[in-house]
Formats: structure tokens, C-alpha cells, sequence
């Protein structure tokens, strides 16, 4: 992959510093439409070889990674109320937690597209759950 930054990757400091600069530099084409470092030509050639022009990349690829999970899980199991409870899905319901936390599906967020709880509308995310137990006989 092409994700270096300097938290994950400490023996590659100096390029996870070349990289914070030509992400800075890319933000700055994307404002004048120049750069002092970037040409057209270097972007295409970064981009041909997936560099990552955002650290939040990381994120958007996590919520599709999580969300194909749950779509296997509804797959499964018919539902997406995912416990903790359920083995080896102890992760996904932490991040179903996590998304009922910072998504807010009335559409005050922020931070998140309104597409992604589209999305997880459509795939019948539960937003509320219920705090009972269920127990089976």
C-alpha cells in the first residue's frame, strides 16, 4: 500500500515525511491549481500507484470494510443487531456502537456524510437497540 505516515511506520520516518509534504503541496495545487513541487504529471504518477492523498482515506476504507462485515453478518443471522455477545463479532458490534454514537441518522452530523447512513439505512442498520437480554430456552 501506499498509506506511510510517520505514527505507523517509524523506520520510514523520512518518507512519511516526504509524504506529509507532498500531501501539503497537493492541498495547495488543489487551491492555487499550482504547486511549487507538484506537476499534473506527478499527481497521475502517485495516483497510478495508489498513493494516499489523505490520512482520512484510512477511514472511509474502514466504514466499507466494516459495512461489507455487516452485510455478511445481516447475511447470516437477518438482522443487524449486532452483540457482543455473538463470538467473533465482538469488533463489529463495537463499531456499530461506535457509528450509532457519531452518525446521528437525523442528519445532524458533521463529520460523516449524509451517503454513509444511507447506505446503512439501506442495509436496515439499527440505530436504536434494544438494552434487554434476550434469552433463548
Amino acid at each position: 500500500h501506499c498509506d506511510v505516515r510517520q505514527s505507523s511506520y517509524p523506520d520510514f520516518k523520512s518518507l512519511a515525511w516526504w509524504c506529509t509534504n507532498i500531501r501539503a503541496s497537493y492541498k495547495e495545487f488543489q487551491v492555487k491549481g499550482k504547486s511549487r513541487v507538484l506537476t499534473k504529471d506527478i499527481i497521475k504518477r502517485l495516483n497510478d500507484i495508489g498513493f494516499v492523498w489523505s490520512i482520512f482515506t484510512t477511514v472511509t476504507r474502514s466504514f466499507e470494510e466494516k459495512l461489507l462485515e455487516l452485510e455478511d453478518f445481516k447475511s447470516k443471522f437477518g438482522h443487524c443487531d449486532v452483540r457482543k455477545s455473538y463470538p467473533g463479532y465482538e469488533s463489529l458490534s463495537t463499531w456499530c456502537n461506535r457509528m450509532r454514537r457519531e452518525l446521528e441518522p437525523k442528519g445532524k452530523s458533521q463529520r460523516f456524510s449524509k451517503e454513509k447512513i444511507k447506505r446503512l439505512n439501506d442495509i436496515g442498520f439499527q440505530w436504536e437497540v434494544s438494552t434487554k437480554k434476550a434469552f433463548e430456552k
